[in-house]
């Protein structure tokens, strides 16, 4: 069962993972960002979740250092998703 992840929790997208959910954009992985949005597990849509993918979460992106300072809301399923240490950043 994928890990659970609060509001306002910082989280790291992975660079790879999520199974068979491949659904994550090559620009977002590796990038640090906070949870603003818990959708809960997606269920009854047979095109988009064929699969039990966990949990899915809008995560608000950390700007990439020398960017405009303009931030990304994406949303990534769970396995996905991993802890980092508050003050942590890396590049989108």
């Amino acid at each position: 069962m994928p890990k659970e992840f609060a509001l306002g929790q910082r989280v790291r997208i992975k660079r790879e993972g999520g199974g068979t959910n491949r659904r994550v954009p090559e620009y977002a992985r590796g990038g640090t960002g906070t949870i603003v949005r818990s959708y809960g597990v997606v269920t009854g849509n047979r095109h988009d979740h064929a699969e039990e993918w966990g949990p899915l979460y809008g995560v608000l992106l950390d700007p990439a250092p020398g960017s405009s300072g303009e931030r990304l809301l994406l949303d990534v399923h769970a396995p996905w998703l991993e802890e980092t240490d508050a003050g942590a950043s890396e590049a989108v």
